[in-house]
């Protein structure tokens, strides 16, 4: 699952300095995009999204961004095994055409990618203003980005320690369970919970619906990563968690998929139950 919440993240990034030109438009539109989806399955793999990034004719590289040539048409052809585990497995959904109209709030989320930082260690805010500000205009931009892309908008909720529910149940001892020992995060002033309900059952592979809703809460996460760099707080984005903690906390019967936190960052280190050697170091 957490591939396609990293795809979500790249995806949505993809889409905001896709090129923005008649030709990049009719691209996405064509066969161009069926095309590559075959090429990809012929190698064993799955294509979730298609964008384009104008380099002008002498292929130069957009800034913050690093051109490759993947034009090679050698691949490695499936060992047998690999064959059949791939005859049992779903077909992977529609490649999601990444292009997003230009605007003001595309823009200041494409101006953040470059600042997009995870906080290692947060603490709660002076002002709660900013993190409520942020957390609106992330709801909004959901809102409209995530349909503009053709993709199910998830279940969006914040839970502040300013909030009256917020400030009841988010004391150290909850927090530290629900985050799965990760103390250091435990302090944040808002949390962004992400959740919509998976249908599939435990022990099934994810049908191609459920695994665009997945790709859908991914970029849900990343429009909250870069509108809260956008505001100048600290952020993190939160796989690790206990799911049924949040959705009880949420009041919900969804499944709770990604959590994003907010506050004032701090030196630190993110452990966890499993170790305390920390994953920045």
């Amino acid at each position: 699952m957490y591939h396609l919440l990293d795809i979500g993240h790249a995806a949505l990034n993809l889409s905001l300095v896709a090129g923005d030109s008649p030709v990049s438009r009719w691209v996405l539109q064509s066969r161009v995009a069926q095309q590559i989806a075959r090429q990809s399955s012929a190698c064993g793999g799955s294509l979730l999204g298609v964008g384009i990034i104008e380099g002008g004719r002498n292929q130069v590289s957009p800034t913050g961004w690093t051109m490759h040539d993947t034009t090679d048409a050698s691949t490695l052809a499936l060992s047998d095994i690999e064959g059949v585990v791939g005859s049992f497995l779903p077909p992977p959904p529609e490649p999601v055409a990444l292009y997003l109209a230009k605007g003001c709030a595309q823009t200041d989320l494409a101006n953040a990618i470059a600042n997009r930082r995870s906080a290692a260690r947060l603490q709660g805010l002076v002002s709660p203003d900013p993190a409520a500000r942020a957390t609106q205009r992330c709801v909004d931009l959901c809102e409209r980005l995530i349909p503009a892309l053709g993709l199910p908008v998830p279940g969006i909720l914040s839970i502040s320690r300013n909030q009256e529910n917020g400030a009841r149940r988010l004391n150290p001892t909850w927090t530290d369970r629900a985050l799965i020992g990760q103390s250091d995060l435990a302090g944040a002033n808002t949390f962004i919970v992400i959740h919509s309900k998976i249908r599939d059952a435990v022990a099934d592979t994810l049908t191609p619906s459920t695994q665009r809703l997945i790709v859908a809460c991914g970029i849900a996460g990343e429009i909250a990563y870069l509108t809260a760099t956008h505001a100048g707080l600290g952020v993190t984005g939160i796989g690790g968690i206990n799911p049924s903690l949040w959705a009880e906390l949420c009041e919900t019967s969804d499944d709770v998929l990604y959590l994003v936190a907010l506050g004032d960052s701090q030196v630190g280190e993110k452990f966890d139950a499993t170790g305390t050697r920390g994953s920045h170091g």
